[in-house]
């Protein structure tokens, strides 16, 4: 696994904490902080967008990178 990919993973796996948390109920969504929950979902989103074109120019460039990144994987 690169290290980009874990970056990707780690706010993957935060998005989805922010969401089970306000689908559960957690966290009380106000007009106050509705905006921000937003912001930073939409940062993260777009950010792994951003990382994994990246990466898949990465691994077009050097093919043998992705095979190193999917040995590291398993």
């Amino acid at each position: 696994m690169t290290v980009l990919q874990k970056e990707i993973n780690d706010r993957s796996e935060a998005i989805n904490r922010m969401g089970h948390l306000m689908a559960a109920g957690l966290v009380t969504i106000t007009a106050d902080n509705e905006s921000v929950f937003q912001t930073a979902m939409a940062v993260m989103i777009e950010e792994n967008e951003q990382s994994r074109r990246r990466q898949e120019e990465a691994f077009k460039q050097m093919p043998w990178l992705k095979v190193m990144a999917e040995k590291e994987k398993r």
